[in-house]
């Protein structure tokens, strides 16, 4: 487990009860389902079909074809399908779409319609890939009355993985009702169990162990005259570390805060509203700054590129406004500057401006930010991003680099006062003088998405301003190699190595050795 900036929070008896329900549920559900090794390049929008009025049903419209695939924010996830639910009092009998008998809104479906599929048995017996889809309560062909439409009134399954990339709960306009429904909910979750070799924090006594977590997101989009309404939420639950932690040096009792867990954690809850190319929302969401396309393996995300797992939050609390007019996108948003509640009045602002098509992407992104914390606990956390990507077939190579400004506003405040955790790399001391540490870092990055595999390489670099700390002004440089390979029947066995640098007597005595492991196995819904 890695150390990291956790804020000690009430432990929930009940998690693992909670939990052990959930997924005795998921594994209840015959939801249709499809996954996507390359969920996370989310599709372009349709022009002219995310009418408000084609969406609540006072207009004709067709059925969309799948369109090109293209470099998506991480924060607006792909969905590969609408999903929609039928009503009882509409839907028609299986393979009675015809221009003699349509739907009372016309459906353009002749290209599902002429071909011919799979039953599903067959498509239960066929490969591991994970992106077969499997029937569990029909063995009518493949075509689009048994594919689009569900169960009435029941939440589907969405199919993007969207828990192994960090995306966002809000979905594209592509994930929207059916013209006989006003509303439509998904869900997908993840439960994984694994073990953890964490060579950093070998001092600590608690760098090896077993654990488990998971993942639980859901949400709802709902169409009305003008607007489509987007509602979602991820949970994530973790495994508790024994309350019996090692404390017989400074060093220790100084991070003994970072393993005080939250076993149930708001990660996503965010409400949303789109018109056309115009998206506003208020809640806590993907933070709008530079793009990620790497495999996540565990709820804290240590197993990340450097400036991701140290600089830059994952998650923000605020409202944000995006505009994403053809091949352009612009972010805004006006947050707390931190992922959760604020210990202050002063606001962050983060935007992005980004453009892409079906092969690159090209962004910039801005954090200022006063800082977290008030008078001499006040740390200030700004930085500058540049982001890029390219895609060929199953490849994709990417990368960012950030100009980082951090620190304590004065240096009157020891860190032997900080009660919610340390940082492994010292980025928490104080500067001379009070103010910002100024620091630049990138890394480059190339992934493989395979029938049966995804695989992760990255590498880079992290060089702080010296201080005249030997901890913090060491600069960091840190490999990653990381694979997924799929089993079949939603179960992946997976493992992250990293390699960084090390520092001989870093703390209580010790070196932090910078190696460490995580691997195990996971079952998604």
């Amino acid at each position: 487990m890695s150390v990291q900036d956790h804020r000690s929070g009430g432990r929930i008896s009940a998690g693992w009860n909670i939990a052990l329900a959930i997924c005795l549920l998921g594994l209840a559900v015959g939801d249709v389902r499809a996954d996507d090794p390359m969920g996370d390049w989310s599709m372009q929008r349709p022009p002219g079909w995310n009418s408000p009025q084609q969406l609540a049903g006072s207009e004709s419209w067709n059925m969309p074809q799948r369109p090109v695939a293209t470099l998506e924010p991480a924060w607006r996830p792909d969905w590969s399908r609408p999903q929609w639910d039928s009503d009882p009092r509409t839907a028609q009998a299986p393979n009675s779409l015809t221009s003699e008998n349509p739907l009372p809104h016309s459906v353009d479906a002749t290209p599902l319609l002429e071909r011919e599929y799979p039953s599903s048995r067959e498509w239960e017996l066929e490969s591991v890939d994970s992106r077969s889809l499997a029937f569990a309560e029909s063995t009518q062909p493949w075509n689009s009355t048994t594919v689009y439409w569900s169960r009435p009134f029941a939440p589907t399954a969405s199919d993007s993985r969207g828990w192994l990339y960090g995306q966002s709960v809000i979905p594209s306009s592509l994930a929207v009702p059916g013209p006989h429904r006003a509303t439509s909910w998904w869900w997908d979750a993840v439960g994984r169990a694994n073990y953890v070799n964490d060579h950093r924090i070998e001092f600590t006594g608690q760098e090896a162990t077993f654990g488990v977590e998971g993942i639980v997101r859901g949400g709802l989009t709902r169409a009305t005259s003008d607007w489509v309404i987007h509602g979602g939420t991820e949970l994530l639950i973790t495994q508790p570390f024994d309350d019996n932690i090692l404390v017989d040096s400074v060093d220790r009792r100084a991070f003994a805060p970072n393993f005080n867990v939250d076993v149930l954690r708001i990660s996503q809850m965010v409400l949303a509203a789109e018109r056309g190319d115009l998206e506003i929302g208020l809640g806590k969401f993907v933070t709008p700054f530079g793009r990620t396309y790497f495999p996540i393996f565990t709820n804290d995300r240590w197993e990340t590129p450097f400036i991701r797992a140290e600089a830059v939050d994952y998650r923000e609390t605020g409202g944000f406004i995006s505009y994403s007019p053809g091949n352009w996108d612009f972010d805004v948003a006006l947050t707390n500057g931190n992922p959760d509640r604020d210990t202050n009045s002063s606001k962050a602002v983060v935007s992005r401006i980004g453009w892409s098509n079906a092969t690159w992407v090209l962004g910039g992104s801005l954090k200022y930010h006063d800082g977290v914390g008030s008078e001499d606990q006040k740390f200030y956390n700004h930085h500058v991003g540049f982001d890029a990507a390219w895609r060929c077939g199953r490849w994709t190579a990417c990368t960012e680099m950030i100009l980082d400004h951090y620190g304590y506003r004065r240096d009157t405040f020891a860190p032997g006062g900080i009660t919610w955790g340390r940082s492994l790399y010292h980025r928490d001391i104080p500067p001379p003088g009070g103010g910002t540490l100024t620091a630049w870092g990138y890394y480059a990055g190339l992934r493989h998405d395979g029938d049966l595999w995804t695989t992760w390489l990255s590498y880079g670099e992290f060089f702080p301003d010296p201080v005249g700390d030997r901890i913090h002004d060491t600069a960091n440089r840190r490999f990653l190699v990381k694979g997924v390979r799929r089993l079949g029947a939603g179960v992946d066995w997976y493992g992250a190595l990293m390699l960084e640098t090390s520092i001989e007597n870093a703390f209580a005595g010790k070196d932090r050795v910078g190696t460490s492991l995580a691997t195990g196995f996971q079952i998604g819904l």
